[in-house]
């Protein structure tokens, strides 16, 4: 979809379920139900790598609940290099290529001005009050840059972050937990990681 009608779809999930959700079938929403709902993190994962932190970002804007954690796996950072060391070291890997980012820019982007929106180059994002957030990158992957970048632009606003490459692997290494044996590490540390940030919230 284009980019401002994702970006809206996606705020009005969060809306959704952060303050205006009942569990089905009640009048009325549980004491502390709604709560829970706003404490819940913001999870994204290939093919919508950046979506966690641009909804995060989005969310703040619109004076929505925060949520508890971002995890970002092997996310978008940035449009405008295609020359960072990932995106040489790794032109060619398999299943994402160099090419195939740019087919996909191409065909996300209405215009080329449109490659400076800060919803889809996230570090030049204002990033500030973001709550923490986790990033997984694959070593065999363009997009392990990014996700460089994308930590140190989060660190400058003062968000607390925590980073960790998988040395060995591609990029959609993390969803092959039943046969990849980093992939389920990879899960495991972003489950406490998650339940982690869980726990400091009031």
């Amino acid at each position: 979809q284009p980019t401002s009608a994702c970006a809206r779809e996606t705020v009005q999930l969060w809306s959704e379920t952060t303050t205006s959700w009942d569990p089905p079938g009640s009048e009325t929403t549980e004491p502390g139900f709604r709560p829970m709902m706003a404490r819940r993190p913001m999870i994204a994962v290939s093919p919508v790598e950046n979506l966690s932190v641009a909804t995060a970002v989005a969310a703040r804007d619109a004076g929505l609940p925060k949520p508890s954690a971002i995890l970002a796996v092997y996310p978008v950072g940035q449009t405008g290099d295609m020359g960072t060391p990932s995106y040489v070291d790794s032109a060619t890997a398999k299943p994402l290529s160099k090419a195939m980012i740019g087919w996909f820019v191409d065909k996300l982007l209405a215009k080329p001005a449109d490659a400076a929106d800060p919803r889809i180059n996230l570090v030049n994002a204002n990033l500030t009050g973001l709550p923490p957030t986790f990033i997984i990158n694959a070593e065999i992957d363009p997009l392990r840059s990014d996700g460089d970048l994308l930590a140190a632009a989060l660190i400058r606003a003062g968000v607390r972050v925590e980073r960790t490459v998988y040395r060995g692997v591609t990029h959609e290494f993390f969803g092959t937990a039943a046969v990849v044996a980093k992939a389920r590490e990879a899960q495991a540390v972003a489950g406490e990681l998650l339940k982690k940030a869980l726990s400091l919230m009031p």
